[in-house]
């Protein structure tokens, strides 16, 4: 027997480990429960140490019951646990008969590591939620029955728990970056489709598309029953020449996945044992590494050698096959050496940093620009920038966390192929591509820090336009439940919240839990609102879409009227606000009825809940949603103020243990249960949501019309469908459009006889305005423009959701629609009902736009985010062809304006469309190229001098063959000749509505009003 000191340390050195490294922080086994569990391990291991226990099926009963004593149930039935029994009953009888110390604490750890994948990472065995403390006690037990005493097999505990969490991070970044963990398919829509003809006809057959390879899986191959013909023709497809096509036709989208977390599991195992042995001794050894983990990685899936043997014809940014192993080579070498560098370091916020660089690097050569292998490179390049951080020794609790969420930015990926051949280019090409390599390489790096968080918002200075933050509200949410590990982190001010989870009736934490438990990309639907909330909302949606106004304050002062007049009146002899409340609590019961019914298979929601149910427990099973991963690790108390707004916490007091010897630490007795509550509140809010839009619609907006007539404002006059005209307005931030809509007004009432108080103005900077406050958002008002921008945009969506209604029933008013991009849907709400579409786009050189928003911020607090800002300005130019091409034909015409102009003056006119006759008018050729060269910006510049890789970028001269590919009957090219007057700008939309007579008649006298003129605010 070993002494009772020793046990003490396993056991000691065993509960550390739980605590460190367990993912379900409410699912731990109590501190007591453990140690007990510890203490019966002790006299099993001697007798297996002594040969007492010899059998497979013994030692399938020891292990059962070991499970039992943290209530696991390792079925006696199950052929994978007599397996796994066996198996380790081998690894200890071959570690006590080995007689070099060396060679037994070599075996041992590998004993470790595969105990730890079992549990943890494998798929055979089916284990609840406590995978971390099985996988402990059973690695203790193990190491207990071997004859290697504490001071050997402790530190093999410690490397393999450290494994692990290496292993969980790599694997969470795994699936970010690969839809094929998410879906299980091998997804070739991308190759170069030829498809023999019996196989498209067995796709059409089959409600698939016979022009499109589908994803490799057995759920959708084994209905076509290919032929050997036919995969050896998919096999010729660029995307499948290396794809072992026929294995993966035989697996089903769960084997997929399994195949791939067994590969990755294994390519962990090696990459951790040579980053621990420090066996990367050359550059020869990195590249074996490299072929070894692909090698790996492509295990089923890869048909002959991990090196890519095609060229691709969709990304030319690739190293040619020809120059494929001298750049293997390159690459290698440079790894080894920057490794070594890294590795002297000595601070470890430096070292932290050397290593960050060095994993972007290896992404972006092995991926992104080599792409050395046949398949899987993004997988592989991941795993490759875990080994960095590995061989750098940086432990995984000190790890950087990334979101991977925007990993492939189309606005970052590089373009330019890294190798360049004198023979195919001129020395001035050869200068302008090492640059053009040089600036990728810089963007892509920005890119790849920015993707690190939590970023400490205090690290944060807005002293230049260059520098104003942006954070996004999934990052908020990943954050908030981690500040145990490092208290001292913030992404928002403390002082500040969006103002969507300040109003939102279900507590931060519980929306961070819903959002990881579904996976929603759009956090917003998952937001439910008080009675009150809804009521500003339908009321500021209500007063824009339906009353003349002049401004902005206008608008702000009638809504304010109105809410005011609402919350003073009274419903059925009971106070508004107070009858708002009644209701909210009436539908939050029945909301939690139908829930709870729905859960039984009862109701309109049984559908939606076990759809919901569903992608949560896969979700779950599959480690993308651990639950409780947004509230405080259990070594920390947890306030009472946040307790009862965890979801985890609230669902029931009788679902949680104390534990008796540590009041701090929480623990869940049935996650099962836990989980169904969680899709019970999902359906919860979506029934609740769907009874408040009901409600609002048949019972809220008469009031709130009752109101408005009350308050006596004047309502808009509605044209014929055939003389609604939709004014709208695009351009990235700080571009001048406040400054052209006084433009677009003045052209409305003189050539278009449309009156602008009676033109409904939906404008989401005119949301926030009357849905936020500084003592929501915080004194750091940089930041307030990201906090409250999800509940001004709903208030948008809201306003064309009604207007689209009203358009379609033939009673649309005229519209300014104020916005940044060109969106194809109020685009076609414009040209909708026979309406006529009006679109003013506005432009200023990327660095102008930045210094003016900057300065507008230091004014009114209305900062914008300069990523934000420059990804704008790149989407209006790199969209504006595609997006007219949408329009062509329909009763639609373009001004394109450049507003880099001195204020009062004129903005100059560059082009105009009519896109009804497919004419077009460049007035200034010049400018024209620099707007559409704006989609080369890099997004993310720190200063003007980054926006453009090289100079010719600038300018893009390709528009005219553009312009005829798009259907232009007329291209005409004039000299703009300067106005006398604004409304002279508008002479193409002369034959647009009612217009006046080309020479109006005198102004009236002074002290007579002779237009309702909008004096819009600039921007």
């Amino acid at each position: 027997m070993r002494a009772r000191e020793e046990i003490e340390r396993f056991k000691s050195a065993g509960w550390n480990s739980v605590l460190e490294n367990s993912r379900q922080s409410y699912t731990l086994t109590d501190k007591e429960t453990f140690n007990n569990a510890m203490d019966k391990l002790d006299e099993v291991a001697e007798s297996i140490k002594q040969g007492l226990i010899y059998d497979s099926e013994t030692m399938h009963k020891l292990i059962s019951e070991i499970a039992s004593n943290i209530e696991i149930n390792l079925s006696m039935e199950s052929e994978e646990v007599a397996s796994f029994s066996a198996q380790l009953l081998i690894y200890i009888y071959d570690i006590n008969t080995t007689e070099k110390k060396e060679d037994k604490i070599r075996k041992a750890l590998e004993l470790a590591k595969y105990i730890e994948h079992e549990v943890i990472h494998g798929h055979d065995l089916v284990v609840n939620d406590k995978q971390t403390e099985l996988a402990v006690l059973l690695t203790n037990f193990a190491l207990l029955a071997t004859e290697l005493n504490a001071d050997d097999t402790l530190p093999l505990i410690k490397k393999t728990r450290e494994l692990g969490a290496y292993k969980r991070i790599g694997l969470d970044n795994m699936r970010a970056l690969s839809r094929t963990v998410i879906t299980g398919t091998i997804d070739v829509s991308a190759a170069e489709s030829r498809i023999p003809e019996s196989l498209q006809i067995k796709l059409k057959r089959n409600g698939l598309d016979p022009k499109v390879v589908p994803p490799l899986c057995k759920d959708v191959y084994e209905k076509l029953e290919l032929t050997g013909d036919e995969i050896n023709i998919l096999k010729e497809n660029e995307k499948m020449a290396r794809l072992d096509v026929r294995n993966l036709i035989t697996k089903t989208k769960a084997e997929i996945v399994q195949m791939i977390e067994t590969n990755y599991n294994q390519a962990m195992n090696l990459a951790f044992k040579v980053a621990d042995e420090k066996s990367l001794k050359s550059p020869e050894d990195v590249k074996n590494l490299l072929g070894q983990i692909a090698t790996i990685m492509g295990n089923g899936i890869v048909d002959g050698d991990w090196k890519r043997t095609h060229d691709s014809e969709k990304f030319k940014v690739y190293t040619r096959v020809k120059d494929l192993e001298s750049q293997l080579n390159d690459f290698s070498r440079e790894f080894f050496h920057k490794l070594q560098d890294l590795k002297i370091i000595k601070d470890p916020k430096k070292r932290e940093q050397a290593a960050i660089e060095l994993a972007a690097w290896c992404e972006y050569r092995i991926n992104l620009t080599d792409h050395f292998l046949a398949d899987g490179c993004g997988k592989t390049s991941a795993l490759m920038a875990n080994f960095v951080f590995m061989a750098a020794e940086i432990p995984p609790k000190a790890m950087p966390v990334m979101d991977r969420r925007n990993y492939f930015n189309f606005d970052v990926v590089p373009t330019t192929n890294i190798v360049t051949h004198k023979k195919e280019h001129s020395s001035m090409e050869r200068k302008e591509l090492a640059i053009r390599q040089k600036k990728e390489w810089e963007c892509w790096l920005r890119h790849y820090k920015s993707s690190f968080f939590p970023q400490d918002y205090r690290a944060i200075t807005c002293d230049n336009a260059w520098r104003v933050p942006s954070v996004t509200l999934g990052q908020h949410l990943e954050t908030l439940g981690s500040k145990s590990k490092d208290e001292d982190k913030y992404v928002i001010p403390e002082d500040a919240n969006f103002t969507n989870l300040h109003h939102c009736l279900r507590g931060g934490y519980e929306v961070a839990e819903l959002a990881s438990a579904i996976g929603s990309p759009d956090i917003q639907k998952l937001i439910t609102y008080p009675m009150t909330r809804l009521n500003l909302f339908h009321t500021i949606v209500y007063a824009e879409t339906e009353l003349k106004t002049e401004t902005d304050e206008d608008i702000v002062e009638k809504v304010r009227d109105v809410y005011r007049h609402l919350k003073g009146s009274e419903v059925y002899g009971v106070k508004f606000n107070k009858w708002l409340n009644e209701k909210q609590q009436e539908f939050a019961n029945e909301s939690r009825i139908l829930a709870e019914g729905a859960s039984k298979g009862i109701g309109e929601y049984r559908e939606q809940y076990a759809e919901v149910l569903n992608t949560i427990k896969q979700r779950y099973k599959s480690g993308e949603y651990i639950l409780g991963n947004h509230t405080r690790y259990i070594t920390k108390k947890i306030p009472d103020s946040e307790l009862k707004d965890d979801l985890v916490t609230r669902y029931g007091k009788e679902n949680l243990i104390p534990n008796a010897t540590n009041p701090k630490e929480i623990i869940l007795r049935d996650p099962e249960q836990a989980i169904e509550e969680i899709a019970k509140r999902i359906i919860e809010d979506r029934a609740y949501q769907n009874m408040c839009d009901e409600f609002f619609a048949q019972e809220v907006e008469p009031l709130i019309s009752d109101a408005v007539d009350e308050c006596g404002f004047e309502r808009l006059d509605i044209p014929d469908p055939e003389d609604r005209v939709t004014f709208m307005m695009a351009g990235a931030p700080a571009c001048g459009k406040g400054s052209a809509v006084a433009t677009v007004a003045t052209m409305a009432e003189e050539h278009l006889d449309v009156e602008w108080d009676n033109t409904v103005k939906v404008n989401t900077d005119t949301h926030r305005l009357m849905i936020s406050h500084p003592h929501i958002t915080g004194e750091r008002s940089e930041f307030s423009g990201t906090l409250n921008n999800h509940e001004a945009g709903l208030l948008t969506d809201l306003a064309y959701s009604r207007l689209q209604k009203k358009v379609k029933q033939g009673v649309g008013p005229h519209i300014l629609i104020d916005g940044v991009n060109m969106s194809k849907e109020r685009m076609d709400l414009g040209i909708a009902n026979s309406g006529k579409l009006l679109l003013t786009v506005v432009t200023v050189p990327p660095e102008i736009s930045v210094e003016r928003a900057f300065s507008r911020g230091q004014g009114d607090g209305r900062f914008v985010p300069t990523s934000y800002n420059l990804s704008k300005h790149k989407q209006v130019s790199k969209n504006f062809f595609k997006d007219l091409q949408a329009a062509m034909g329909k009763n639609a015409e373009i001004i394109l304006f450049d507003t880099n102009v001195p204020r009062g003056v004129t903005p100059k006119r560059i082009m105009a469309a009519d896109l009804g006759s497919r004419s077009i008018t460049i007035y200034d050729k010049k400018l024209f190229s620099e707007f559409l060269a704006k989609a080369n910006i890099d997004v993310t510049a720190t200063c003007s001098g980054e926006l453009y890789m090289l100079p010719k970028d600038k300018v893009d001269e390709s528009y005219h063959e553009k312009l005829e590919e798009m259907g232009f009957l007329k291209i005409r090219y004039e000299e703009e000749k300067p106005s006398i007057k604004k409304g002279a700008q508008f002479t193409i939309f002369k034959d647009s509505g009612k217009q006046k007579d080309k020479y109006p008649e005198p102004h009236l006298e002074d002290d007579q009003e002779h237009r309702r003129g909008h004096r819009g605010t600039h921007k």
